[in-house]
């Protein structure tokens, strides 16, 4: 996705954007492909995505009250 992707998804300013994707770049989590004068950016590894839908699964368990499995 390119900035404009994230801010028109996300309804976030786009510096904050671009603030967070600095960082996210700084630990090797996304890189980009360049486009005309845009950036498309990308996941490097799709086990990240993994713990996004995981985290996010486990988000709506807690808003709505539900129990979520314990292993500890």
């Amino acid at each position: 996705m390119t900035v404009t992707d994230l801010f028109n998804e996300l309804e976030v300013s786009q510096p904050a954007i671009s603030k967070q994707l600095a960082i996210l770049k700084e630990y090797k989590i996304i890189s980009y492909d360049k486009k005309g004068v845009e950036n498309i950016y990308k996941l490097n590894d799709l086990h990240i995505l993994n713990v996004i839908n995981s985290t996010m699964g486990h988000a709506e368990h807690v808003l709505n009250n539900q129990d979520c499995d314990n292993n500890a």
